[in-house]
């Protein structure tokens, strides 16, 4: 029995470093709550709303909000003109986008680009994350 313990968690730690790894092809100094919330947004079948994430991740909105910023396509953090207190000024990832509830603008909601979307496909290649549940096998 204990030699299956090791072997899964030998599974698991190569999971883990695959999952670093596919983040560091993107940016060598990613932070890995970056990674986690990509994770989170990436194993929804949809959009995924900010307040969504904040619980469920225990992150402050101001934490949530700089992540996401990271994670789109232009980082506000990182402008081009100004730049932010020393910090080198970049682009984001492009791997999800941010927009406005439909219904309720004041609520903010998250989802996957293309790139992302590219980014989970890696992933699920190599067996790391599993696919989206879709709302049918959610139930």
């Amino acid at each position: 029995m204990l030699h299956l313990t090791r072997a899964t968690e030998k599974n698991r730690l190569k999971k883990a470093f695959s999952v670093i790894e596919e983040f560091r092809k993107l940016d060598p100094e990613l932070q890995l709550n970056t990674a986690i919330v990509f994770l989170v947004v990436a194993a929804s079948d949809g959009p995924v709303s900010m307040m969504d994430l904040s619980t469920s991740l225990g992150l402050e909105q101001s934490t949530l909000s700089r992540i996401v910023s990271d994670l789109t396509e232009v980082d506000r953090f990182r402008n081009e003109k100004t730049g932010t207190k020393g910090r080198k000024r970049r682009g984001g990832f492009g791997l999800v986008k941010r927009y406005e509830d439909p219904i309720d603008r004041r609520f903010k909601l998250v989802e996957l680009t293309a790139k992302g979307r590219a980014v989970r496909a890696s992933l699920e290649e190599e067996q790391v994350v599993a696919p989206p549940l879709k709302e049918k096998q959610k139930g």
